[in-house]
Parts: C-alpha cells; structure tokens; sequence
C-alpha cells in the first residue's frame, strides 16, 4: 500500500517540474554575500521547496517569504544534499542560522528544525555558504525589488 505522505510528496514534485518556468527568481544578499534565490511565496512552494533536486548550483538558494512573521520550523524531508538554512526577520535582520542541516534519513527520522526567534523570510543556500561568507547572526537581508 502508498503511503499518503509518499503519494502527495509525488505530487509535488512533478507539479513543481511543470510549473518551474513559471518560478520567480531575485537576488537575495546578506551583507556582501549575494545568491540567485528562487522566489517561494505561495503555499504550495513553500511546501515543495527543494524537495527531490539532486543539486544547488553554486551561490543559488531558494527564498521562502511570509505574509507575516512567525516561528518558521523546517524539516529536511526528500532532500538529497545538507543546506545552510538562514531564517530572517521583518527588519531584514539575521535571526537564526542553521548551518549543515543534513537531509532526513527516513520518513519516520526526520526532525523539525526550530529557530531561536521569529522569521519573515528564510533562505535555504548550500551547506558550506555561511561560513564561507562569514555569515553571522543581525546580518542585514537586501533584495532589489524591497529598495
């Protein structure tokens, strides 16, 4: 028998490979460090994000934007590669960086990760990005279309 999460984890994932063109990308900055992010605005991105991709290509990421601030919990769930997940406020402010958050190694081991504070917007980036750009915690989160 399917299990109801495998199956609607399918869905997603084809449906995230028909609608990619239509996908919204930004350039997204931390202080000097800059990524091409993929806009993840509306429920149903959110929930896919970079579910089942093989790879990030290099200092690309995927930008995920809340109407509101809150406590934003992410899980590591179909990934196939660690990432560096940056939560940020709606003052644009770093508020709490997870750095290597390895993927699930099953579907019944798979923990939430939980920030220390509140978040408007997180950013999912490579494992590796934080420390190699000297990311830290009150960094300030640039994106052209807020100037």
């Amino acid at each position: 028998m399917v299990k109801p999460y495998l199956l609607v984890a399918v869905i997603l994932v084809l449906a995230s490979r028909l609608s990619y063109a239509d996908d919204a990308f930004a350039r997204a900055c931390i202080e000097k460090a800059c990524v091409k992010a993929e806009i993840a605005d509306t429920d149903y991105k959110r929930q896919a994000g970079l579910m089942f991709r093989d790879s990030l290509p290099d200092n690309e990421g995927m930008l995920f934007v809340f109407e509101e601030e809150g406590v934003r919990g992410f899980w590591m769930m179909h990934m196939r590669f660690p990432l560096d997940i940056i939560w940020i406020g709606k003052n644009s402010r770093v508020t709490h960086i997870e750095k290597n958050a390895p993927p699930c190694p099953g579907p019944n081991d798979c923990r939430i990760i939980k920030p220390s504070g509140k978040a408007k917007y997180v950013l999912e980036v490579n494992a590796g990005f934080v420390d190699k750009c000297r990311l830290k915690l009150g960094d300030k989160l640039r994106i052209p279309t807020e100037q």
